[in-house]
């Protein structure tokens, strides 16, 4: 669109038109993370020389590994979610949060946390208090089964004297 378009739409009319482009990049993620299921299934990404799909995908696509093991995590959940899957499919639940409601029902050995049950939770809540769940669900896994949990980076950063030599960093501000 242009700007000046975009410029005379009333914010109503904005909100609408994100959401409704939201909704369609979700379905194209959502037939993204089918073919990865598919490709993974085949183990197509051996064929590059790759390790894993993940592995494939940080190369093929430059993503984070993060991402694409989360995405490879969501394609290989997905076929026991059906609903999950529709509501991911329709657009209605965002990439974010059909992953963080996926680790949800997996790590889930009590049987509460269901399809339907997490999909509907998912729908309603943000991405953020869903992997907030995740984490906390982690926590008390590792704690049961007497883990330790892994430390996050607490330290700080200490600045070194000046860059690494060899390094093209323009010289101090007192000395230009």
């Amino acid at each position: 669109m242009e700007t000046a378009m975009l410029e005379a739409m009333p914010a109503a009319e904005l909100a609408g038109a994100i959401s409704s482009q939201h909704a369609v990049v979700v379905a194209a993620q959502a037939e993204l993370i089918s073919l990865i299921a598919a490709f993974d299934a085949r183990e197509g990404w051996r064929a590059d020389g790759a390790k894993s799909m993940a592995a494939w995908l940080v190369a093929g696509l430059h993503v984070t590994y993060a991402t694409a093991s989360e995405w490879v995590g969501l394609a290989a959940a997905l076929p026991g979610l059906p609903a999950l899957a529709s509501s991911l499919s329709s657009g209605a639940l965002n990439l974010e949060s059909a992953a963080a409601a996926a680790k949800l029902v997996g790590g889930d050995a009590s049987g509460a946390v269901t399809d339907a049950g997490v999909t509907a939770e998912a729908e309603a809540l943000p991405a953020d208090f869903l992997r907030t769940a995740v984490r906390r669900q982690e926590q008390v896994a590792a704690q049961e089964s007497g883990e330790r949990p892994r430390p996050g980076f607490r330290g700080r950063i200490r600045p070194t004297a000046g860059p690494p030599s060899g390094a093209a960093c323009p010289p101090p501000r007192a000395q230009r």
